[in-house]
């Protein structure tokens, strides 16, 4: 807008003044004198204008230019509460303007004087201030209209921010989950950063301080808390929709278990578009399909180790051309069975619910299920209808996780942590991070 202002060509101004001394008695100004003064400059200020005046100016000027376009140029507008006219003439050559405006005053006098008595032709009318040749242009004013429309950018910009907060309706805190879906937050993650993969930041570290792993090991703690009156031998973790981080978090959730000493099998039910193998480095040769096709094939063989000890890996074997009939088969509940017998707890990730029906189809046959949500895109009207889908299944929902909660929002982690461990985050160390629980009922008590 600067530049723009500043381009363009300049303009000026040049004003004449008019002083309006009319008396009905000579050497005598009464109050009836100067109200009808003031009068004056209100009428004379209209007519100062009239094509009449605008025509003798042009010719006494010799301008080419027509009537109407030298009428453009000059204004007549009374001075308030005084006896003064200014005539003023805007364009871009400051001699001509001058010259207009000092023609236009003088022209109005000559035509105006004729019909004044003879004893006030002289003092009635006249030209108090002549027009000076302007060296300051009053336009364009880059500065000025820099700034403006600096202004009114901000202005705009922050109407916009306003209206997209007011529409949006994203599920962006632990607060706004709990109240529009009743859903408990049972973690808040933190986002990574833009540079990082999946393939380097899905399993959480050990190391001290660590903000995704303190997160997971928050969601470890209040798992132990929902076990306390449900017995939790498997878990199903599904989102409302694809990239919304299932995934990435039923693997910490898996490796934060595992780091607790308990024996955890990860079981990828996503027999669409399975991942797991791809994070852990494994085959998927073989799998959970093929432990669903094969009445004979066993769970044990096909196990994957990782480098969590205690946590070991069920890719999902090759894809079927029907996932949905083949989880929804009798096989599923024989499989499910026999990883519970292998097993502390089996965590399965799952397809989102919004997208096909296998999730709804598992969550039946599982003791319990947790929804991830995204915080940058998870709507709370898709996450209800999630809700009220996989409530079908007669499932227990455990809770959400807040998923790729941006940093701006890091206070919530830590508003979390240490309302659940009453520290500072930053302590870091695994037998600082597991507060002094009972033990889960995540053990062998369905089958003892």
């Amino acid at each position: 807008m600067y530049a723009y202002t500043d381009s363009q060509p300049r303009t000026y101004r040049a004003s004449a003044t008019i002083f309006v001394n009319q008396s009905a008695a000579p050497n005598a100004i009464t109050y009836s004198d100067a109200l009808l003064n003031q009068q004056l400059v209100k009428t004379y200020s209209r007519m100062a204008t009239e094509p009449v005046v605008i025509d003798e100016v042009r010719s006494r000027l010799n301008l080419s230019m027509s009537t109407s376009e030298v009428a453009a140029m000059v204004s007549a507008d009374p001075v308030r509460d005084t006896q003064l006219i200014q005539i003023a003439a805007v364009g871009r050559s400051p001699q001509l303007i001058t010259d207009i405006a000092n023609a236009t005053a003088e022209t109005f006098i000559d035509q105006q004087t004729v019909y004044l008595p003879e004893d006030q032709q002289g003092n009635a009318l006249r030209v108090a201030q002549p027009a000076l040749t302007p060296t300051d242009p009053i336009g364009p004013m880059p500065l000025r209209n820099g700034l403006l429309a600096a202004f009114l950018g901000l202005l705009i910009a922050a109407g916009l921010v306003w209206l997209l907060e007011y529409l949006d309706d994203t599920i962006k805190t632990p607060e706004s989950l709990e109240q529009s879906t009743g859903l408990a937050t049972l973690g808040v993650v933190p986002k990574h950063g833009a540079k990082d993969s999946i393939e380097a930041h899905a399993l959480v570290s050990s190391r001290k301080g660590n903000p995704a792993t303190e997160a997971y090991r928050l969601v470890r703690t209040n798992l132990e808390f929902a076990s306390v009156d449900h017995e939790l031998r498997s878990i199903l973790v599904t989102s409302t929709s694809s990239g919304d981080g299932k995934t990435t978090v039923a693997a910490n959730m898996a490796t934060i278990l595992a780091q607790a000493n308990r024996s955890v099998i990860l079981v990828d039910a996503d027999l669409r578009r399975p991942t797991l193998h791809t994070i852990f480095g494994t085959s998927n040769a073989v799998g959970l399909s093929s432990l669903l096709l094969n009445p004979d094939a066993s769970p044990q063989n096909n196990l994957y180790a990782t480098k969590a000890p205690g946590l070991r890996v069920l890719p999902s074997g090759p894809i079927p051309p029907n996932p949905a009939e083949l989880l929804a088969s009798p096989r599923l509940p024989v499989v499910l069975a026999k990883l519970t017998e292998l097993a502390d707890i089996v965590i399965f990730d799952s397809p989102p619910i919004m997208a096909v029906a296998d999730p709804v189809i598992l969550a039946n046959r599982v003791d319990g299920t947790l929804i991830v949500v995204d915080s940058s895109r998870t709507r709370a009207e898709a996450l209800q209808r999630s809700i009220d889908q996989i409530s079908k299944s007669g499932t227990l929902l455990l809770g959400g996780i807040l998923n790729k909660l941006p940093r701006r929002h890091g206070g919530y982690y830590s508003y979390y942590y240490q309302g659940a461990y009453g520290g500072d985050s930053s302590s870091g160390d695994e037998s600082d991070a597991t507060p002094p629980l009972r033990r889960p009922r995540f053990a062998r008590s369905r089958t003892e």
